[in-house]
């Protein structure tokens, strides 16, 4: 993925950070990036894999910023895992310092075009209508499709680019 392919991909969209800090009505939708089984610097836990972290990381900061609450999405994916990946997320979260109230989790969803259906459903309940979708730099076209398709409006809030975004002097 580091090609000449990719770059096009991940500028895309902007950092999050240039656009506004708090997006009333919003929340912050987390999409899984794949578990680490059995981890054994965790006494055999489930944690996240690599992807799944830099996103989780980048999501607590943002909520730390805004206020914002986060829905970490993901379930059982191809793996023999424990826990769904939206509830390893969550634990993390609340490990990097959010509170209870404001992290969530969905389990059900094992793709991405899944946790956009799974999730439209859980924020018209919560009378949420915006997101910050927290996903690889790589993977957000795709994954802010997949949302709008679904008819959520969000902004995209990439992270853990695989590519230079400036270009050298």
């Amino acid at each position: 993925l580091r090609g000449g392919l990719t770059r096009p991909v991940e500028c895309s969209y902007g950092a999050w950070e240039s656009k506004t800090a708090n997006p009333g009505g919003a929340a912050i939708i987390l999409l899984g990036g794949g578990s680490y089984e059995n981890a054994p610097e965790y006494g055999g836990r489930d944690a996240l894999g690599r992807y799944a972290m830099m996103r989780t990381i980048y999501a607590a900061d943002i909520a730390q910023k805004s206020g914002l609450d986060v829905y970490a999405t993901g379930g059982k994916p191809l793996t023999q895992a424990d826990e769904a990946e939206g509830e390893i997320m969550r634990h993390w979260l609340l490990k990097l310092g959010l509170k209870e109230g404001h992290v969530h989790a969905e389990i059900a969803s094992n793709n991405t075009w899944e946790n956009a259906a799974q999730i439209k459903k859980i924020l018209a309940a919560e009378g949420v209508n915006r997101i910050v979708l927290v996903t690889s730099a790589w993977h957000i076209p795709r994954a802010v499709w997949c949302f709008e398709s679904y008819g959520v409006e969000g902004l995209a809030a990439p992270v853990d680019y695989l590519t230079e975004q400036e270009a050298y002097d």
